[in-house]
């Protein structure tokens, strides 16, 4: 299986890549954005060869951001020196006319040539900061199942025991008041004569003899 070398020039708002072979045979070239749409665009490109090494000029500077992006994804990266690339781009043509396309051409025939490249580890700040910013997954609340009903408060009757007698008031007791017998009446308080009424007839003889 050959290997597959893309190299990267990375920009703030774009990145122009050139993939070889390690036959140095041109594979692809092309330019794509860094919106998240754009670099799907550029991973699916990339995985039509299984073993490719990504070669991004300034990793630890202005590539920095697109190579700690490849190594979230799993990719392997490589750092390619700006001096590496700038001197590969001058012998390579001749000239220091500076392009993103010369630029790429250089940084991956530098990575292909170049045995000695450090390759690139993720920062654990990174992805640290890479997790907090993943949406969270709603966990589902629990649905309010039926409410068990409230217990009965026993009433007096019930409060007894239920071999206990129930006993008559206790006569003279604070609250009691004896039955009247049958056909008897109680007196009223005031003797009957009420307000103003005739006196019983003893006392208004007794009244009247005095008088006399």
């Amino acid at each position: 299986m050959d290997r597959v070398i893309i190299g990267v020039d990375p920009h703030k708002l774009s990145v122009t890549i050139e993939a070889r072979d390690n036959r140095e045979i041109l594979r692809a070239t092309g330019g794509f954005g860094t919106d998240a749409r754009s670099h799907r665009q550029l991973l699916q490109l990339a995985r039509q060869w299984p073993g490719r090494i990504w070669a991004v000029e300034g990793a630890n500077g202005i590539g920095r951001p697109l190579a700690q992006r490849l190594l979230a994804e799993g990719e392997r990266v490589l750092d390619v020196p700006a001096k590496l690339a700038a001197r590969a781009r001058v012998s390579g043509t001749g000239q220091g006319r500076k392009t993103d396309a010369t630029d790429a051409c250089a940084i991956v025939m530098v990575a292909l040539r170049d045995k000695g490249l450090r390759e690139v580890t993720a920062d654990p700040e990174l992805m640290a900061l890479r997790m907090l910013r993943r949406p969270r997954r709603a966990v589902p609340r629990p649905q309010p199942g039926p409410q068990p009903a409230a217990p009965a408060v026993p009433g007096p009757s019930a409060r007894r025991g239920a071999g206990e007698e129930i006993r008559p008031p206790v006569p003279g007791a604070a609250g009691h008041r004896p039955a009247s017998r049958p056909g008897r009446e109680d007196p009223p308080p005031d003797g009957g004569r009420g307000a103003g009424g005739p006196a019983p007839p003893g006392r208004q003889a007794q009244g009247d003899e005095g008088r006399t």
